[in-house]
């Protein structure tokens, strides 16, 4: 089974969940992840795509083809996360696998708050294999809790701009890998 992932704009999310509801009775569809209150990545079976394209567009939606993107956040890895976790989660559990506290503040990407202890990291990780990622929720989290500037580390710019579309007021610094982040935080200071 080969998947797309499609970038929905200007459509109300709960409207992209809907479209994606019908057509999931027929093939597969959802929404993998949650960037705005207007803004979804969807995958969907490649067989199917330019037809849901189509479906979308009629919807008012602008819909932006991802041929690249990674895929993950899909309920059909939920499977191979059970595995996984039945695998590895008692090296996790029992420390085989060390997670410690963050030292600095982390946002879990599947719930979009922060992370309190080694004990939430622990038990949320596999769960980025088969949930959608909610980059909204992370955003609202980080701006109600007073960061005014983001540093968005790889070779986009797709968080950067969320953030500035949630409050144009930010900061976003960007930097393509870790020798560069030095520079972005200099700049952030």
């Amino acid at each position: 089974m080969k998947f797309s992932q499609l970038l929905v704009n200007t459509l109300e999310t709960g409207k992209t969940t809907q479209v994606c509801g019908e057509i999931n009775k027929s093939v597969k569809c959802c929404i993998t992840s949650y960037n705005s209150a207007d803004s979804a990545t969807v995958a969907v079976e490649s067989k199917l795509k330019e037809k849901l394209i189509e479906v979308f567009k009629k919807a008012g939606a602008s819909v932006i083809d991802l041929p690249y993107e990674e895929l993950s956040g899909l309920y059909i890895f939920k499977e191979a996360a059970d595995r996984l976790k039945a695998e590895f989660g008692e090296a996790v559990k029992n420390e085989a696998i060390k997670v410690d506290k963050p030292v600095f503040k982390m946002y879990s990407q599947v719930k979009g708050d922060m992370y309190d202890n080694a004990g939430e990291i622990k038990a949320s990780l596999f769960d980025y294999l088969y949930m959608p990622s909610r980059n909204d929720l992370v955003i609202h989290n980080m701006m109600k809790n007073c960061i005014n500037t983001f540093v968005e580390i790889g070779c986009g710019t797709f968080l950067g701009r969320l953030a500035r579309k949630a409050d144009s007021g930010k900061r976003v610094l960007n930097t393509h890998d870790l020798a560069g982040i030095s520079a972005a935080i200099k700049l952030a200071n």
